[in-house]
């Protein structure tokens, strides 16, 4: 009887190991590719960041604003000392910059003074304070006499005070800003939840006050700083007293209004 021969094995294969390494020289490639994409430098865009670069730190310094050519109130503070100018000019230009300040200040003063005279009799009442430097002017009311406790409607005794100070701002150009403040007592009522309303609206009372006596609108503005700005101690009823009251500020023609607003807002005093 014939066997039948057994069919061979086949043979195992040895090359799949190929397969893998292909796959991952692949992958390889790929990321190099990658990372000199990403580290390659476009060579425009780098001149052109270069030139912003050396143009903000060593060029000549910028303005937030252009100054208008024959404006003499920003033109006099420009001083030319590059290439074309000289030190006769640089003089020049520093005399009008003192000029400038001086005129500045002439202005506070005389409306300080103006205003002084007008108020004589409510100032050794103790009822209105004027304080000033060079660049503002304050007319300090005492609110225990504009406004009943809790309430931002003037009084009616209070009108003529408000008026009076309206009617000589009134043929002015000069920005005024009207400023609330309380002390640290706490308020909670149907219409003023805080001091912060009861301080803004207390302002606003003024300002539809000096609107009546003449005060053009977009010379006004009105904020309220409820306690945090303290003029004196809340520790006693007189400290208290002095923290309750509305400051109408009237800023210089010349200045910039802007400017002098963030002088405040930081809490300069004159």
């Amino acid at each position: 009887m014939t066997r039948r021969r057994a069919k061979p094995e086949p043979t195992a294969r040895t090359d799949r190991w190929l397969v893998s390494y292909a796959d991952f020289i692949t992958l390889l490639f790929a990321f190099f590719v990658v990372m000199y994409a990403l580290s390659s430098v476009h060579e425009e865009k780098y001149r052109q960041l270069s030139q912003a670069l050396d143009a903000a730190f060593d060029g000549p310094p910028k303005r937030l604003e252009p100054i208008a050519i024959g404006d003499p109130e920003r033109s006099s503070i420009i001083r030319p000392l590059n290439g074309t100018g000289d030190l006769s000019s640089a003089l020049q230009s520093d005399q009008i910059t003192s000029s400038h300040e001086a005129g500045m200040a002439q202005d506070i003063a005389a409306l300080a003074r103006n205003i002084e005279q007008e108020m004589a009799v409510l100032m050794q009442q103790g009822i209105v304070e004027v304080h000033r430097n060079s660049h503002w002017l304050e007319v300090v009311l005492d609110s225990d006499v504009l406004f009943a406790p809790g309430i931002a409607d003037l009084e009616t005794e209070s009108l003529p005070i408000v008026r009076r100070l309206g009617k000589t701002l009134a043929p002015l150009a000069n920005q005024i800003q009207v400023e609330g403040y309380t002390d640290n007592t706490p308020i909670f009522s149907e219409y003023f939840p805080s001091n912060w309303e009861l301080s803004s609206g207390r302002s606003a009372s003024v300002v539809h006050e000096l609107l009546s006596s003449g005060v053009k609108g977009g010379r006004l503005s009105a904020l309220g700083y409820a306690e945090y700005r303290p003029f004196a101690t809340n520790r006693t009823e007189q400290g208290r007293a002095l923290n309750r009251r509305v400051v109408v500020v009237i800023f210089s023609v010349q200045q910039d209004y802007r400017l002098m607003q963030q002088k405040r807002s930081k809490g300069d005093k004159p």
